[in-house]
């Protein structure tokens, strides 16, 4: 009787040892990874994760880890925030369980924000461009774009195209309606240097040619030629 048991304990640890060691296939017979699911019938869904324990905040997780319990390589879950008004979010989660990627029902996107108000919402800086987009790092929180940029315009012919107005400023941008089709610019404009003299409003490196009436209030320095066909007001220096 003994020796009836121990052949059997010693069958059934082969036969479980054997099994978890192997993959294991869903309406397959040929699985090619630890669990394989197989669905020749169904149109769009194979898996289905629901959580039934109640609540609008229960959610249903997926977390792919390493050999550390809780050292998390990325975790998913869908979730409600507000059943009323529908906000369901889809986030995928870091090892410090922070948002890298959070999708509302809406279609709102955030990249690392968890709740973000517009189609695409990004918490950090961005490039784009195939020659910049893995091979340029953008300054923080800004937009480095290595083409065309159009505003207003789906048919950009320069590198920025702004159909209407612009403000750019801290101060100016929110607070200020530029002129129809003008531009309001806060702090200092340098046409043909990268480095405009802070002491100058604008500041061109090349020829300059006015058609119209221009106005001076301050100084005035000429370092190049400069064309005028109208009428020069001088309030200052020359």
């Amino acid at each position: 009787m003994k020796q009836k048991l121990l052949t059997s304990f010693m069958v059934f640890i082969f036969l479980n040892n054997h099994a978890m060691a192997q993959n294991v296939g869903i309406s397959t017979t040929t699985p090619t990874a630890k669990l394989h699911v197989n669905d020749s019938v169904s149109a769009n869904t194979v898996i289905t994760l629901t959580n039934t324990n109640g609540g609008i905040t229960n959610q249903g997780n997926i977390s792919l880890k390493n050999s550390a319990a809780t050292d998390k390589a990325l975790e998913f879950y869908n979730a409600y925030v507000d059943a009323a008004a529908d906000t369901r979010i889809f986030h995928f989660l870091n090892n410090s369980n922070n948002s890298v990627l959070s999708i509302l029902n809406n279609g709102n996107t955030g990249i690392g924000a968890g709740a973000p108000k517009n189609k695409l919402d990004i918490n950090g800086s961005a490039v784009i461009g195939s020659g910049y987009a893995g091979n340029i790092t953008s300054p923080a929180n800004s937009l480095l774009i290595e083409g065309r940029l159009g505003v207003g315009v789906t048919t950009p012919q320069n590198k920025m195209d702004v159909k209407g107005n612009a403000v750019i400023g801290n101060n100016y941008s929110g607070n200020n309606g530029a002129p129809i089709n003008g531009l309001l610019v806060e702090g200092n404009v340098g046409i043909g240097t990268f480095n405009p003299n802070p002491a100058n409003k604008l500041e061109v490196i090349g020829n300059s040619a006015f058609g119209g009436t221009m106005s001076v209030s301050g100084t005035m320095n000429m370092g190049s030629n400069t064309f005028m066909n109208g009428n020069l007001t001088i309030g200052g220096f020359v």
